[in-house]
């Protein structure tokens, strides 16, 4: 199982395109951590502190990968719409994260890993 390898990520056309977001995503084992900083798209000068989020597997909906001509792209929908309240650009709980093409394997991996995690603690969670 793949755990503690990281992937970049990037949210373009942050506040009407002046700004974009660029960060990591983790697969830790029982969470999936975002960190990330969001900067000004022009100069890139402006920048916010990186910011933290961790999301629990149990609190992730569904996680898939949507491959593209230049970029692929990480759409993971969550139950708690809080959980993702600093991520920008997230819509009714889902968050759309540009990954380049050349990451595919490891992001392919990474959702694999996920999905692996998440099932097993469904099973857990059926056998009492």
């Amino acid at each position: 199982m793949m755990h503690n390898v990281s992937v970049p990520f990037k949210i373009t056309d942050v506040y009407e395109g002046f700004a974009e977001t660029d960060g990591i995503i983790l697969f830790t084992g029982d969470s999936i951590k975002l960190q990330f900083q969001t900067k000004d798209a022009i100069f890139g000068a402006i920048k916010s502190s990186v910011k933290e989020i961790i999301l629990p597997l149990q609190a992730i909906q569904d996680m898939n990968l949507r491959k593209g001509l230049w970029r692929h792209n990480l759409i993971i929908r969550m139950s708690d719409l809080k959980l993702l309240e600093e991520i920008p650009k997230q819509k009714a709980g889902e968050m759309k994260l540009k990954i380049r093409k050349r990451d595919a394997d490891l992001v392919s991996s990474l959702v694999s890993n996920v999905k692996l995690e998440m099932a097993n603690l469904s099973l857990k969670y059926l056998k009492g």
